[in-house]
């Protein structure tokens, strides 16, 4: 028999057609792969988690018009087996999501995440699926780091546990009732699939490779990391098929008396895929009442210095745009040093006028603020892993490696307003901030601040352990798109400097 599972993860509310894919698309080759399927042929699909948050529709149909079902409904319509839950499920806090799963038809498993009960809160904790003769069981399981990443709000009565550790609990009841096991995990890779060397800190947010370890585990089928692999760890095929809808991950098995006899991950793009009919018209009213409110205009700026070109030098040497971030965030929360990030190179700065639709594109995530009180040695602390984004080669300044191989990390270089900085490259990554100030003194070690960030860094995210839920001493639970639009409008004509309070040296 063959046995194909096919996969979509990380989705992210990308539910148009875009050039490069969107649901419609994965959904066609799903339906198109069902359709051709051979007599001898079984089909499973996945749906791995990070589906309802994201994108500009995913923001308009959860809060704008409150009506997720849109976004559920169109899950349920490529026919999934099974779906999980990602990390950035839980945006919305713990009663949004359920209210948007009680709109859900199609089956969702997770073993790791539980309620005060001690058993899985959402769905069940696995599968079994009857395919042919045989049974496939297939296992539920989503990173164990979102409380570092979630307000203690939005997860209230749920514990979160490692999915190695739940995985050890459940295997070996799977084994006495499946032939094919198969691990769907919410999570990625912590080590290189080659060499085996670590790829990260062991923090949990990412177990695939632990995971593997385990015996009796037929395939992975991975997310979370937004990278795009099809592949064999401990001779076990993977699979992890990127972000945004533009790949479908796919493994085909051969089973011959209830045993796995060859295996062939791949991935497939949907780039050249025509689009699901059935779903785009679907989607069609939401997509034009969308359009409309993207168009909407929010503010001028009276310039273009706003707008961003080069990404790099805008790291390197500060930009208009990440300073007017940290303005609105300084006015949000009423205190002088705040940090922001450029999430990605493809993020356009705002032109003239702005429009909800720059403000999507700009900031796709619901994270609201949080002000803590640090030391002076936790922010040179924090200053320090920022340092270690930049590097030297042929004594020119480049972005450090580690942060764009084996996952893009743009998202954990942080630029700081408020206080007076310089970081010298060529020092070791550690020692590298040779100047400090705030209001015009060096700030010791045992001084006390206040710093707004965003609720991911204020929790931690990125492995910013100087951070945490224990040093928050306020919360701004105003999500950054909403802050923005507030600002713009309050504030229109707005005009901002560059930044001048931080350099980078070699």
């Amino acid at each position: 028999m063959i046995l194909r599972i096919l996969e979509t993860s990380d989705v992210h509310g990308h539910l148009l057609a875009t050039d490069q894919g969107g649901l419609v698309k994965q959904s066609a080759l799903i339906k198109r792969l069902k359709k051709a399927a051979l007599p001898d042929e079984q089909i499973i699909t996945i749906e791995n988690g990070d589906f309802i948050q994201g994108s500009p529709l995913a923001y308009f149909v959860n809060e704008e018009i409150h009506q997720p079902q849109i976004l559920e409904a169109a899950l349920d319509s490529v026919g999934y087996d099974v779906s999980l839950l990602g990390n950035h499920e839980f945006n919305y806090g713990k009663n949004f999501l359920e209210k948007s799963l009680s709109f859900r038809t199609t089956p969702i498993i997770c073993a790791n995440i539980l309620g005060n009960d001690g058993q899985p809160y959402f769905g069940t904790p696995y599968k079994i699926l009857r395919c042919g003769q045989y049974r496939v069981a297939i296992l539920g399981l989503t990173t164990q780091y979102i409380p570092h990443w979630e307000p203690t709000a939005h997860l209230k009565g749920l514990k979160f546990v490692s999915a190695v550790t739940a995985a050890k609990k459940i295997l070996p009841i799977l084994r006495q009732k499946a032939d094919v096991i198969l691990v769907a995990y919410h999570g990625g890779l912590e080590r290189d699939l080659k060499t085996n060397q670590l790829t990260e800190p062991l923090t949990g947010e990412n177990e695939a490779a632990e995971l593997a370890k385990l015996p009796g585990i037929d395939a992975l089928i991975t997310g979370h990391q937004h990278r795009q692999i099809a592949d064999y760890i401990n001779g076990i095929p993977l699979i992890q098929p990127g972000c945004f809808g533009e790949m479908v991950g796919e493994i085909v098995f051969e089973i011959q008396a209830g045993k796995v006899i060859n295996s062939q991950p791949k991935l497939r793009s949907v780039e050249k895929e025509k689009a699901d009919p059935v779903l785009t018209q679907q989607l069609e009213q939401v997509k034009s009442k969308l359009a409309a409110w993207l168009e909407q205009p929010v503010g001028k700026t009276e310039t273009n210095e706003l707008e961003i070109h080069d990404h790099f030098q805008a790291r390197l040497k500060g930009h208009p745009f990440i300073e007017f971030i940290n303005q609105v965030q300084s006015a949000a929360a009423e205190i002088d040093i705040s940090a922001a990030a450029l999430f990605n190179n493809q993020q356009p700065g705002f032109s003239d006028p702005v429009t909800i639709s720059q403000i999507q594109a700009n900031y796709p995530f619901n994270n609201g603020l949080a002000v803590l009180q640090i030391s002076g040695a936790d922010l040179k602390a924090a200053l320090e892993q920022c340092a270690s984004y930049w590097s030297l080669r042929n004594d020119q300044i480049i972005v450090n490696p580690a942060y764009v191989f084996p996952k893009i990390q743009h998202f954990n270089y942080d630029i700081y307003r408020g206080i007076d900085y310089t970081i010298k490259v060529s020092r070791p990554i550690g020692s590298r901030i040779i100047k400090l100030n705030y209001h015009g003194h060096p700030i010791a070690a045992n001084e006390q601040l206040k710093i707004v960030l965003n609720q991911y860094r204020a929790l931690g995210g990125g492995d910013f352990k100087m951070f945490s839920a224990a040093k928050i001493i306020k919360e701004i639970p105003i999500e950054m798109p909403r802050l923005l639009i507030n600002y713009l409008k309050e504030h229109s004509p707005v005009k901002v400097g560059k930044t001048s309070n931080y350099q980078v040296i070699k």
